[in-house]
């Protein structure tokens, strides 16, 4: 099983973000839904090692597919029952889980060698929480096409680059400011991720905003 479901745990990538068809993203929301409501029932420890982590999760990820084998066959053509299949079935669950999942996202980022979730990660006694940063500060600028950037002028002066990946808790702010181009002060919050980027083959870290509100 670690075999079959190593890609799941490493890949953490945009493609997560590209255009699906509405079947495939209906289907990868109903495996992410079910994947995530048992990681979340799943008691994960930094006491475990690398193998019990990805068992653990491999586990979790398990009935999910199976329960939707016959979806899975009909939408993208793959056998779980197949070691490649499953595997290629584990690169899309997992890229897409990252941004919609947020205990598979710090597991993962553990697994990829992210010394700041390792650490927040719970001892066996206690509970999974997630890690969030804040600042506070002024919008600057937001540029991009398939995905924005936002630059935030901080209270202490910095610049500082964040990735609106998704809506979240004053998405509206944020595009008011597209459209206006007036900013107000805010608290934003966000979590540092790691990307995967296919042409260096390494991981990006990067900021990705959680919610903001006028402060």
């Amino acid at each position: 099983m670690k075999k079959t479901f190593t890609l799941i745990f490493t890949i953490i990538g945009l493609n997560a973000l590209l255009a699906q068809s509405d079947k495939e993203t209906k289907l990868l929301d109903k495996l992410s839904n079910e994947a995530c409501a048992e990681i979340n029932k799943t008691e994960f420890s930094k006491k475990d090692n690398v193998s019990e982590t990805e068992m653990k999760l491999g586990m979790a990820l398990l009935p999910a597919l199976t329960n939707h084998s016959q979806e899975i066959k009909d939408v993208w053509g793959l056998n779980i029952a197949n070691q490649d299949d499953s595997r290629k079935v584990g690169e899309k669950l997992g890229a897409y889980m990252v941004f919609r999942c947020d205990k598979f996202k710090k597991l993962a980022l553990q697994l990829a060698g992210n010394d700041e979730f390792v650490k927040d990660l719970p001892d066996k006694s206690q509970s999974s929480g997630t890690a969030m940063n804040e600042v506070k500060g002024m919008l600057d600028k937001i540029e991009g096409t398939d995905v924005n950037s936002i630059f935030v002028k901080t209270d202490e002066g910095e610049t500082i680059k964040l990735l609106w990946l998704e809506k979240c808790e004053g998405s509206d702010l944020l595009e008011n400011f597209l459209a206006s181009g007036k900013s107000n002060h805010y608290k934003i919050r966000y979590q540092v991720m790691s990307i995967f980027q296919p042409k260096t083959k390494t991981y990006q870290t990067v900021k990705v905003i959680t919610g903001i509100v006028e402060a």
